[in-house]
């Protein structure tokens, strides 16, 4: 009776280890998975405020070269303001 229980026991730990392994290995390719998705989106999105930014500062680089002296200084504070405000 001991020895059958034993056998039984060998041949359950040979079925279900490989498929435990098994599962934390999906388990963890899975998570892999996300956090690889996960830093290509935040990567993307990164990429696209950079060039909205560079689209915006080529646009008031060329307002800026429009304006007189004194729109000038009244632009340039309103930058800084802009900037405290971010904070």
């Amino acid at each position: 009776m001991t020895s059958r229980r034993k056998g039984s026991s060998l041949l359950w730990k040979a079925v279900t280890l490989p498929l435990g392994l098994g599962l934390i290995v999906v388990k963890g390719t899975a998570l892999l998975g996300l956090v690889a998705g996960a830093a290509v989106y935040h990567g993307v999105k990164a990429a696209r405020r950079s060039a909205q930014y560079d689209k915006l500062s080529k646009e008031r680089a060329l307002l800026y070269a429009r304006l007189s002296e004194a729109d000038r200084i009244k632009f340039d504070l309103a930058e800084v303001k802009r900037k405290i405000d971010g904070l």
